[in-house]
């Protein structure tokens, strides 16, 4: 029994939030008949649902920006803390447009190679001057990544770097957050143990100045609760903070697959040109090198080489949504860490 390699790499993506992902894709949709043929079930491969996929930066992004914003508004933290978050949500979002961009500068170079491989497939025993003009084109072509002019490997590893940073920023100031909380934490045990031992023996002195700790009473369960929301307070904070550096590690880590998946495709698409432009080369000008034995081993290697860069474009095809569906579930972490403050 043949395996489909390609879809089994799909499968093992689909987890809870990819399918969830996809049911809100899947209704979003319906509405849109232009797209409901793409989310037909018997599609068997990711690819076959690229155009689907222009779908959702705009309206799958979970929490979406605006939402976000307002959250933001509402709760007050320190400016660093603020900004720190405020930059974390601003990152994910960036990271699932340049999704969005890569999957359309993707099929923009699987059209033009479909073309050019419908052209090769039309090779005939004599020479079309037709046929060697679009050739001609295709050699003289500006690479397809750059004439996209949207999303090419650097811009990925432009993000990447950017990434790191955060990632860094976030680090150190959980990690400073922790260290207070635990200086908090640990005074407060300390206070606890000395009370203990204070009221052994202070209760005879209670029975003599009831009247003073009467008046006393309020002011000293106001501090100790004043110190309690300070803990509560910095527990909370602490907590985003992680969150927010977690999801940003993850994203990082995605988006260095997301590198060296574009620059397998960007190598692929290289090598395609290349060889196309070698048998150009060492042609005649009326293109008769296109035609017999040697027009046959060109379109055996071009066949040889698509493949292999449909291969790599459909793992991009498969990772961009996951890795999409991820952002969206770390976001949807940090917001509800972030709501909570508001109850």
């Amino acid at each position: 029994m043949e395996i489909d390699v390609r879809e089994e790499y799909a499968n093992a993506f689909r987890t809870e939030s990819y399918n969830h992902f996809w049911a809100r894709l899947q209704a979003l949709s319906n509405r849109d008949p232009t797209t409901r043929t793409a989310l037909a079930a018997e599609s068997t491969t990711s690819a076959a649902r690229l155009p689907s996929y222009r779908l959702f930066v705009e309206n799958l992004l979970d929490p979406d920006q605006s939402s976000v914003i307002r959250i933001l508004s509402l709760i007050h933290t320190r400016p660093g803390t603020h900004s720190l978050l405020s930059d974390y949500f601003t990152q994910t979002a960036s990271a699932s447009l340049l999704c969005g961009l890569l999957l359309k500068d993707i099929d923009h170079i699987r059209v033009k190679y479909r073309s050019i491989k419908a052209t090769l497939d039309q090779i005939t025993p004599f020479p079309n001057p037709v046929i060697l003009a679009r050739i001609t084109e295709f050699v003289n072509a500006p690479d397809l990544f750059d004439r996209s002019g949207s999303t090419p490997p650097s811009r990925v590893q432009g993000m990447q770097a950017d990434c790191f940073k955060l990632l860094k920023q976030l680090e150190s100031k959980r990690d400073r957050a922790k260290a207070k909380l635990n200086l908090k934490n640990k005074l407060k045990h300390s206070s606890a143990i000395f009370l203990v031992a204070l009221t052994a023996s202070l209760t005879v002195i209670i029975a003599t100045h009831a009247l003073a700790l009467l008046v006393a009473t309020p002011g000293l369960i106001a501090a100790t609760s004043l110190g309690l929301r300070s803990t509560r307070r910095l527990a909370r904070v602490a907590a985003q903070l992680d969150a927010a550096a977690k999801g940003t590690y993850i994203l990082s880590r995605d988006l260095e697959t997301i590198s060296r998946l574009v620059n397998r495709v960007n190598d692929e698409m290289e090598h395609m040109h290349s060889t196309v432009k070698y048998w150009v080369e060492r042609g005649d000008d009326e293109g008769k090198w296109l035609h017999g034995i040697n027009g046959e081993v060109v379109v055996r290697q071009f066949n040889k080489i698509n493949e292999c860069y449909s291969r790599s474009s459909d793992y991009i095809y498969t990772t961009l949504p996951f890795c999409f569906s991820k952002k969206n579930l770390l976001r949807s972490v940090v917001e509800k860490e972030r709501a909570s403050y508001i109850f």
